[in-house]
């Protein structure tokens, strides 16, 4: 028998017992397998074969893939890229997922980077710093592009053609704003065009805040299916985020030693502000997390939520965002001129507390707010806690305008 004399049942043993060998987790080899007995092995049936080959991998993917997502298309191709490992090598390397670089190169990136180790130094969340070396690449591989590696010859117009990319304009000033100002209090030879932001000075655009009323919440939770392992795992992402208002960075990053199952609290470390908050574990919310940690793919992440599909890792935010985005969309609720990301519903939480009564320090604590100036911008369009503020006007009687003959009015 050669390397494509396979039948697709031994390839599929072979395989999983190769990949327990290098340490895939067991629920890694399921997803796996579950593809292969359920849509390459009918393939080949339906090829009229059992032999596993390298053009019928190539013919099913051809078949299978315009019909999937982005994500399952990867995900397909991965399985393939697996037996065809095996039957090539007799062996299955570990999947390594890509992670995008931002290079900062030539003497503009020794400054960048120096930048760089300036903000770490001061506490930057990493976030932020993660953000200008992304910008700061970009601007970089602009430069070069017009042969250009030298602080010394960068021009204003280069600068204001780089800020004048619509896309994450805001972020691209900050950035730039930024790096500027450290130029010219490190670098004062080289051109300090701090002075243009003084001129295109970008104010952000005041956003309102997003409110789903009480009962368009309870909808929401209600619509999400928990029959299954993902489903469960939004239901519990959701309702820390309604519930107790985490942001979806502190949703993610919820780690197993945050939760005092004891004493009914989770305590953790805010991700935006570095500020620790301890919330109530509320009876719904802390048997959504027990549901779901039943279910929960096996692995080393200290983190609650994980993906489900190989490698297993901790979730990201965008990744946990977009499931709860998806959950409010489908749950039938109208969201016309509303936005439906996880804030919403920390802005809906707010909303609920002011119409309870609740005083604005406690609601400022309890979403874990810098100060409470912040917490007014959650509140400033709650239209029934203001009409509850506003006063009858008293009724006047006729003869105040029967002053002086009426004259007086005229």
């Amino acid at each position: 028998m050669d390397v494509y004399d396979y039948t697709i049942d031994d390839l599929i043993v072979k395989c999983s017992e190769k990949m327990k060998e290098s340490g895939y987790s067991q629920s890694c080899i399921s997803v796996h397998t579950v593809r292969w007995k359920l849509h390459v092995k009918p393939f080949l049936s339906k090829s009229g074969t059992n032999i596993y080959s390298h053009d019928l991998g190539r013919k099913f993917l051809m078949e299978k893939l315009p019909s999937l997502s982005p994500a399952s298309r990867k995900r397909f191709k991965r399985s393939i890229r697996i037996l065809e490992s095996y039957v090539l090598t007799g062996n299955i390397p570990k999947h390594t997922p890509h992670t995008p670089t931002f290079p900062l190169t030539g003497g503009i990136g020794v400054i960048a980077q120096d930048f760089i180790n300036y903000k770490l130094k001061q506490r930057r969340q990493l976030t932020t710093i993660e953000n200008y070396r992304r910008l700061l690449s970009y601007f970089i591989t602009s430069l070069n592009i017009k042969g250009k590696d030298n602080i010394t010859q960068i021009s204003e117009s280069d600068v204001l053609e780089f800020l004048g990319v619509k896309e994450s304009h805001y972020y691209r000033y900050t950035a730039m704003h930024q790096f500027y100002d450290f130029i010219g209090k490190f670098h004062p030879d080289a051109p300090n065009y701090s002075y243009l932001f003084e001129f295109i000075h970008h104010q952000p655009r005041e956003k309102l805040p997003i409110i789903y009323t009480r009962e368009e919440v309870k909808i929401i939770e209600s619509s999400v299916s928990r029959s299954g392992a993902t489903g469960k795992r939004t239901y519990a992402m959701l309702l820390l985020a309604s519930r107790l208002g985490l942001r979806i960075s502190d949703i993610v990053g919820l780690k197993f030693y945050n939760i005092d199952w004891d004493k009914s609290f989770i305590r953790l470390k805010q991700a935006k502000t570095g500020n620790p908050i301890e919330l109530p574990l509320l009876v719904e919310v802390g048997e959504a997390v027990i549901a779901y940690l039943k279910v929960r793919p096996q692995c080393k992440c200290d983190e609650v939520f994980v993906t489900h599909t190989c490698p297993i890792t901790k979730m990201n935010r965008s990744g946990a965002a977009r499931l709860i985005s998806q959950a409010i969309l489908k749950s039938g609720v109208d969201n016309a001129g509303r936005k439906h990301g996880p804030h919403s519903m920390r802005f809906s939480l707010a909303s609920r507390m002011l119409e309870q009564g609740t005083t604005l320090p406690t609601i400022s604590e309890s979403l874990g707010h810098s100060g409470h100036d912040v917490t007014m911008n959650y509140l400033r369009i709650d239209i029934h806690a203001i009409n509850r503020c506003m006063l009858d006007v008293p009724p006047v009687k006729d003869d105040f305008y029967e002053q002086q003959n009426g004259t007086f009015f005229l």
